[in-house]
């Protein structure tokens, strides 16, 4: 891979040996000292190292270079220094903690690029496992908020023998409350043996053991006996309607069931327990 490399400084025997030597290691571009050229390559080229080739000519420059050191940070791009060891010494005095890597010369071109790639190399695997300890931290987090989210939600039980109905409210509730199903009095009974819910919706008329039976055992039940129940019946006549509220559950909805009846009445006793 080659890493996209960005002189700036007034060394040229350095850059030179750049252009010469390294072109099969470096994708290579200059800048000039101004702060707007090396802002517009910055932002056009897109460097991942960005390297100051100083010379004895250049300590009128090193503060200039200091005030990229922000921008570099932000950028996510790195900052070498080249030159003599006098020299490198005068620029870290004056610019103090702002290259990331410093190469003092004279040093053979096959070290500098080991140096440099070493170095690139490194960071960019520290800051990949960085990020990826943020995405799994994150992810954490999010799944951890979900969890808790999710049992927060009360739980609702719906008892009924038509399979259909079952799936349609369960895709009425499933995204506000914890949902669970039954096909018969039987099997809910059975259910609630080893789990808890907070409210039972109930059909009235099923075969073998209808919903009068079911709340009868429920109520029965020291364990079962407080969950409210909620009957649902598709059959509107007052002699049902009074067989159904003789029975004193804590609501009742009529079959087809309106969605916006179903959450009024499902919020209206979860309200009062």
């Amino acid at each position: 891979m080659k890493y996209k490399t960005l002189l700036l400084g007034e060394n040229n025997a350095i850059i030179d040996d750049f252009f010469f030597q390294m072109t099969d290691d470096f994708e290579i571009m200059t800048t000039s000292n101004r702060n707007d050229d090396i802002i517009n390559h910055l932002e056009v080229f897109e460097p991942d190292i960005l390297i100051y080739c100083i010379n004895a000519d250049s300590k009128k420059d090193f503060n200039r270079v200091y005030f990229l050191k922000e921008k570099l940070r932000k950028k996510g791009i790195f900052f070498a220094v080249i030159g003599a060891k006098d020299i490198c010494k005068e620029f870290e005095k004056v610019a103090f903690d702002t290259a990331d890597i410093m190469l003092e010369t004279p040093l053979q071109s096959t070290t500098i690029v080991q140096k440099i790639r070493a170095f690139v190399a490194k960071k960019k695997s520290e800051e990949m496992a960085r990020e990826e300890e943020e995405r799994v931290a994150k992810a954490k987090e999010q799944e951890e908020q979900e969890s808790t989210s999710e049992a927060k939600k009360k739980h609702i039980l719906v008892i009924d023998d038509d399979p259909m109905m079952l799936k349609l409210v369960n895709e009425q509730l499933h995204e506000r409350y914890n949902v669970a199903t039954a096909i018969s009095g039987k099997l809910a009974l059975t259910f609630l043996e080893k789990k808890h819910t907070d409210l039972i919706l109930l059909d009235y008329e099923m075969p073998i053991m209808n919903g009068a039976e079911v709340l009868k055992k429920l109520r029965e039940n020291t364990d079962t006996k407080d969950i409210p129940v909620v009957f649902l019946t598709g059959v509107s006549n007052r002699s049902t309607i009074q067989e159904v509220l003789a029975m004193k559950p804590q609501g009742y909805l009529l079959k087809p069931i309106d969605s916006e009846n179903l959450f009024k009445v499902i919020m209206d006793v979860l309200g009062k327990k």
